[in-house]
Order: structure tokens, then C-alpha cells, then sequence
């Protein structure tokens, strides 16, 4: 006799959780492999535009485009509206345009070449200023760059422009830089941390510079003697580049407040002075400081190739090289995007020089 074979329904039953169970652990990791390996796609930027900005010299042309609407003037047709934030210092604005929470922002060229090395989707498109008032400050019994040595120097940030300047000034002096030892300082607190006797010296500029000498602290070292160490600019992400006529605009706006400053004065001090909670006085007293702002005459030969912007770049990524940091694989040059300056020149000037045309690429 042949006897029927009866199936074990309970086993079956946990047969098929256990394929059902593979099947899908397959599939999740199959999605997890395309996730990893393929970028998301970048979209054009849509919407309102936020830029972040701090408390500096360099960007008071911008903050008084914004207060006197010439940047609504020229967003507006666009269909674009344009907050400016107000933050507290340079790491506080890198960190926002990092992580994506402006869609650009001021800054310093050193810091934007350290985005770049994190593969951060950002370029440079304005020159804003070169630094005459970054200042290393201190007691005085401190008389001299010389007698930094052995002392605690305060930074903001390490492996930032603030290292960078301090050390190549230490250089300039013929000080070696580990002579001395560094601390971790906000540049806001550094007239504090002195009087305090946390730091013997610390790097800050104005307001905080102001406040400090009025405390009877004193200048050190200056960025005057070496001012294209401190490049200050603009970056933008890549989905704003994806829609050039915005890039345009800005630009168009901060070169029509730092036209502004010629033609009045007055006004654009009271203009930044209310933007930044501050008086005209003031506003005026950090202009007159020996500033140096970047009109678009110089911003064009700023960005020519083998010019200013990439002898410095070339000059930071050898630094942080040669102090163990290291970049990305990516020409650190790309950094650099003169396509927006070269069509707002173009539009007031339709014969720019041949060298400003060169493009250094997408972001």
C-alpha cells in the first residue's frame, strides 16, 4: 500500500515568513547599495533665498542693499524674496551654509577652501574686502609681537582663517608658531578672556576690536601688514548657481550699496546701523578704519586666472597641507565661480577683458 504524505501546515506556514522575511531583506539591501552609491539629484533653487551675514566691515554694502531695497528691487521681478540673517561670528555662518539652512552666505575665502575639501556644494562669487583690522590684542605689558612667546593665544576657531592668520603673522614677525600656545576663544569674549588672564592675547576685529581698546587693551599684531590673508566674499550653494539671475541680483544689489556709500554717506551709515542694532557713528567708525572694500573693477581682476583669489587659494591649501590637513581630491581652485561677476559686468561693460571669461566650472 502507498501511503499519501500529509504536509505540516505550521511548517509550511513558517516556510513561507522565511522567504517572505529573505525576499525582502534582499530588497532593502539592494535599495540601500543604490542609495549609497548614487547622488541625489540637485535641483534648481525655488522660493525665498536666505543668506547669512555677521557684524563685518566687508558686508555692510549688502546690509544696506537690504535696509534700502535695492536687493527687493532687483529679486523681485525674479519672483524671489531675500532674508538676511543676522549671526554671531564665522564658524556660526559656515556651519549654517553647510548644513543647508541658508542657501548662502558671507564668510572668509580661507574657510570656503576648507568647505570645499568636505565636498560642501558651494562657490565663491564676490570678493567682499581685504583685511586690514583683524587684530591679535593683548595687555601692555605685551609690547611686541615679539613677546607673544611662551604666551596663550586666543582663537575662535582652530583649523579655520583664524589659525591661518595668526600663524602666517607669527611667520611675517619670524616667530615660530609653536613658541606659543593656543586657545580656544570666541573672538566676541576676547577682551573678557584677557582681562580675565584665561588668554594673554586673543584675535578679534571690530566690534569686539573697539570694545576691547576702550577696556585699555591693545593692538599686537595686525592683518594690515599682510591684508590678502583675510579675503572675505560670498558663496552660494549649487541649486541657487542653477538659477544664474539670482546669483546677478545679489551681486547688482551689494555693488549698488557699496555705490551708495560714495553717493551718501550718511545714509548708508544709518542703513547699516539699523540693520545691526548699532549707531551710524559706529557704523561709520569701522568704515574709516582703514578698510578695504571690493568694487566690481576689482573684483574682475581679483578673479582673473593666476590672479589674487587663486595665488591665496594656492597659498592655503598649502598651509593645511603642510600642517597635516588634508583635502579632498578636488582642484581647490573650483572653489571660485566668476560666471555671475562676468555677466553683471557684461551687462554695463560688453567688452571685459578676455582673461575674466574663464569659467572654473559647475559646482
Amino acid at each position: 500500500m502507498v501511503r499519501q504524505r500529509r504536509f505540516d501546515l505550521p511548517l509550511l506556514i513558517w516556510g513561507c515568513i522565511l522567504a517572505s522575511s529573505l525576499g525582502i531583506s534582499l530588497y532593502l539591501a539592494n535599495e540601500l547599495i543604490t542609495i549609497g552609491t548614487t547622488r541625489p539629484s540637485i535641483k534648481a533653487h525655488s522660493g525665498p533665498l536666505r543668506i547669512a551675514t555677521i557684524d563685518w566691515v566687508g558686508y555692510y554694502p549688502f546690509a544696506a542693499a537690504y535696509e534700502a531695497g535695492y536687493l527687493r528691487e532687483e529679486l523681485s521681478p525674479l519672483g524671489t524674496e531675500l532674508e538676511l540673517i543676522k549671526l554671531l561670528d564665522t564658524g556660526e555662518m559656515s556651519d549654517y551654509i553647510r548644513t543647508g539652512r541658508v542657501h548662502g552666505s558671507f564668510g572668509v575665502l580661507t574657510d570656503f577652501v576648507i568647505m570645499l575639501s568636505m565636498d560642501i556644494p558651494v562657490r565663491m562669487v564676490l570678493a567682499t574686502d581685504f583685511s586690514k583690522t583683524d587684530m591679535l590684542i593683548s595687555k601692555s605689558t605685551l609690547k611686541s609681537p615679539e613677546d607673544l612667546v611662551g604666551k596663550t593665544i586666543g582663537l575662535s576657531e582652530f583649523n579655520s582663517f583664524a589659525e591661518y592668520f595668526v600663524v602666517r603673522a607669527l611667520e611675517h614677525y619670524n616667530i615660530n608658531p609653536e613658541s606659543v600656545r593656543f586657545k580656544t576663544v570666541q573672538s566676541r569674549d576676547v577682551p573678557e578672556a584677557i582681562m580675565s588672564g584665561k588668554i594673554d592675547a586673543g584675535h578679534t576685529w571690530d566690534p569686539d576690536l573697539g570694545r576691547g581698546l576702550k577696556m585699555g587693551l591693545h593692538v599686537v599684531m595686525s592683518s594690515s601688514v599682510r591684508p590678502e590673508d583675510i579675503i572675505s566674499g560670498m558663496v552660494l550653494r549649487r541649486e541657487v548657481l542653477m538659477r544664474p539671475e539670482l546669483a546677478e541680483g545679489m551681486l547688482r544689489g551689494y555693488f549698488r550699496g557699496l555705490q551708495l556709500l560714495g553717493d551718501d554717506p550718511k545714509l548708508f551709515f544709518e542703513l547699516v546701523g539699523r540693520f545691526y542694532g548699532t549707531s551710524a557713528d559706529e557704523a561709520r567708525r569701522i568704515v574709516e578704519a582703514d578698510s578695504h572694500l571690493l568694487d566690481l573693477r576689482s573684483n574682475i581682476q581679483a578673479f582673473e586666472p593666476k590672479g589674487l583669489l587663486e595665488q591665496e587659494i594656492q597659498a592655503i591649501h598649502r598651509f593645511f597641507l603642510m600642517r597635516g590637513i588634508r583635502h579632498a581630491d578636488s582642484d581647490p581652485l573650483t572653489i571660485l565661480d566668476p560666471t555671475p561677476l562676468r555677466r553683471v559686468s557684461n551687462r554695463l561693460n560688453p567688452t571685459p577683458p578676455a582673461a575674466f571669461s574663464t569659467h572654473r566650472g559647475e559646482p
